[in-house]
């Protein structure tokens, strides 16, 4: 089972074009790209559904350099990962079952329960939604990624400088209740230190969300 920090390093390593020595713009440009998930609370029951979604205007911020660039029908290439987090011993564990159902957009499974989509891009607007049924008890941590390369290479935007490098992260709204606290409930190092040493770039980056699911 592929961990979040795997998940976010495969999109990361994808995200970077090359940098023209005549830019400065110093990390690239960086846009963040929202996410809504429905309910937001640290306990579920099997048979319960989140709702998810990322919705947001064609004129997207840069983070790093600042200012506005307009991005129409860009390809962000999203990335989602849901993994069981409260167990160790990945072998002995089967599949944890879930049901990813789009309602806009295909998904794509990737490996166990990572999913690649797209967005959908209409009147100016991007959009992305899902639903996820829980159909298994544990600790899980739903994450997001976003990738701006695809198969045919980098991407170009108007108002680029030059060649320089273009990447992308999902941040969740109200990421004060993510629970990251229920991370250090994991028995996996990964999880209870290796993420919660940067919770920023390893958590909150990557859109994550953490929750139980219980018998109903």
């Amino acid at each position: 089972m592929f961990k979040f920090g795997f998940f976010l390093m495969t999109l990361s390593a994808l995200i970077t074009s090359c940098v023209s020595e005549r830019c400065n713009i110093p990390g690239g440009y960086s846009w963040q790209l929202p996410v809504k998930i429905r309910p937001m609370q640290d306990t579920f029951r099997v048979g319960d559904t989140l709702h998810v979604s990322s919705v947001f205007d064609h004129w997207v911020y840069d983070q790093h350099g600042g200012g506005e660039y307009k991005l129409v029908d860009y390809n962000f290439y999203p990335g989602i990962g849901f993994t069981l987090i409260s167990d160790t011993n990945f072998k002995d564990v089967p599949q944890q079952k879930v049901e990813f159902y789009s309602t806009t957009n295909e998904l794509s499974p990737f490996h166990s329960n990572h999913v690649y989509t797209s967005y959908v891009y209409e009147e100016d607007t991007y959009y992305l939604r899902y639903k996820i049924v829980l159909q298994d008890t544990g600790l899980f941590m739903l994450s997001h990624g976003a990738s701006l390369i695809g198969a045919k290479g980098a991407q170009d935007f108007p108002g680029r400088c030059g060649r320089e490098r273009a990447s992308a992260n999902m941040a969740l709204e109200n990421a004060d209740s993510a629970n990251i606290h229920l991370l250090e409930d994991s028995p996996d190092p990964h999880y209870h230190d290796w993420v919660l040493q940067k919770p920023q770039q390893r958590f909150y980056d990557g859109a994550g969300f953490a929750f139980y699911v219980k018998p109903r």
